[in-house]
C-alpha cells in the first residue's frame, strides 16, 4: 500500500511537469483527472464497505483420524461495485497447548455476488482448535486506500487421538457391582452385599457373620469374610504437564491416546467412571461423571479445550486422595505412562 502511494505520487508529480512544460489542454485534463481520482476511489471504497459482509465456517467439527480438514471464508458483496482485493486474517489456535498461528488468505469479491475462498488445513496435533476470523482489509483499486473490519468471528474444530484397543479384563462387569463399586481381590471389608471368603471362627468374630447352613454339615464354626469396598467410582485421571522438549507434541499423543481408550473401553462395558483434569486458570480440578460412550466424548471434549498445566499440584482433589484410581503421567524422559493403583 505504501509503495502505490509512492507511485501514484510520483506519477502525479510527472503529469504537473508535463502540464507546465507543455501547456495544452490534454495534458492539464490527465493531470486533474489524477488529482480527482483519490477522492473518487475513496468514496466508491467506502460505500462498497457499507454493503459487504463476511463469515466463515466449516465442515462436521468432529475430526476422528484424518488430519487434513478445510474452511469457508466467505464475502457477500451487495454493492454494485467489486472488491478487486482483500486479505483475511485466520487465527488458529490449539486451546490445549496454548499455541496459535496466523494465517493469510487473498481474495476477491465480483459485484452483487457472494464467493467463497476454500482453505485446507492440517492438523498433526489432538485438540480442541478454535479458528478465529479477526480481520479482512479490502483494498481500493490501485491500492491507495484500505478498509478494515474487526470481526473476530470464531468457530471450532475438534481433533481426535487415534483410539488403542484396550480391554480392562479385570475390570469387567462381573466384578463391578451393579452400582459401580468396585471391590478388592485381595482384602477383606466389612461390605455386607458382597462375600469375600468363607473361614473358619476365630475369636472376636461377630455370630452375625457365622454361615449356619453351612457350618452344621462341617461340624464347626464357618464365617464369611465381606469384601471391602475400593470406591463408589473407577477414576480416571490426567496428571500430564506441559513439557518444553521438542518431542513433546508428538508423545502427547501417546497420553491422549490413554485416556479417551480407556474411558471408551470402560463405558463399552457399562461400567460408570469419574475423569478427572486440572484446570491451571482457576487453579482446581474439573470431573465428569461417564457411564456412555457419548459422555466419554463430551467429557474429552471439555478436557480439549482445558490449556495444559505447566505443573500439577501436589494434592489430588479429596475424592481421590483415599481412592484407587488409574493416572496417565507424562515422563519427560520416556513415553507416558499408565499408573493403576487399583487392587490386584
Amino acid at each position: 500500500m505504501l509503495y502505490a502511494k509512492l507511485i501514484y505520487l510520483l506519477l502525479l508529480m510527472g503529469l504537473y511537469l508535463f502540464s507546465v512544460m507543455y501547456v495544452d489542454s490534454l495534458a492539464v485534463l490527465l493531470f486533474v483527472t489524477m488529482l480527482c481520482l483519490p477522492v473518487v476511489l475513496f468514496v466508491v471504497h467506502r460505500i462498497t464497505s457499507l454493503f459487504v459482509s463476511f463469515s466463515i465456517k466449516s465442515p462436521p467439527s468432529i475430526l476422528a483420524e484424518q488430519e487434513q480438514s478445510s474452511y469457508f471464508i466467505t464475502a457477500n458483496n451487495r454493492s454494485p461495485f467489486p472488491l478487486i482485493s482483500c486479505v483475511a486474517f485466520v487465527e488458529i489456535k490449539n486451546e490445549l497447548l496454548g499455541t496459535s498461528t496466523i494465517k493469510k488468505c487473498r481474495f476477491s469479491s465480483s459485484a452483487h455476488d457472494i464467493s467463497t475462498l476454500k482453505q485446507s488445513i492440517s492438523f498433526s496435533q489432538s485438540g480442541n482448535y478454535t479458528l478465529c476470523l479477526k480481520e479482512v482489509q479490502a483494498f481500493s483499486f490501485l491500492s491507495l486506500f484500505r478498509k478494515r473490519w474487526k470481526l473476530n468471528k470464531t468457530i471450532s474444530l475438534i481433533k481426535l487421538p487415534e483410539q488403542i484397543p484396550i480391554q480392562l479384563e479385570r475390570l469387567s462387569p462381573s466384578t463391578v457391582a451393579l452400582d459401580g463399586t468396585v471391590y478388592s481381590k485381595t482384602k477383606s471389608g466389612d461390605d455386607p452385599s458382597e462375600v469375600f471368603s468363607l473361614r473358619e471362627f476365630r475369636t472376636g468374630d461377630s455370630l452375625r457373620q457365622i454361615h449356619w447352613k453351612l457350618s452344621t454339615k462341617t461340624d464347626t464354626f464357618i464365617v464369611r469374610e465381606n469384601s471391602l469396598p475400593l470406591s463408589a467410582d473407577i477414576f480416571l485421571l490426567s496428571a500430564i504437564e506441559k513439557e518444553t522438549n521438542k518431542d513433546f507434541t508428538k508423545r502427547l499423543e501417546e497420553g491422549l491416546s490413554l485416556l479417551l481408550s480407556i474411558s471408551l473401553s470402560l463405558s463399552k462395558q457399562e461400567i460408570g467412571h469419574v475423569f478427572y483434569w486440572y484446570h491451571a486458570s482457576h487453579q482446581q480440578y474439573y470431573h465428569r461423571k461417564i457411564e456412555t460412550v457419548e459422555e466419554s466424548y463430551h467429557a474429552f471434549y471439555e478436557f480439549l479445550k482445558t490449556p495444559l498445566p505447566l505443573e500439577l499440584p501436589k494434592k489430588l482433589p479429596d475424592s481421590l486422595s483415599h481412592s484407587s484410581y488409574f493416572k496417565v503421567s507424562s515422563n519427560p524422559t520416556a513415553s507416558f505412562t499408565l499408573e493403576d493403583t487399583y487392587e490386584h
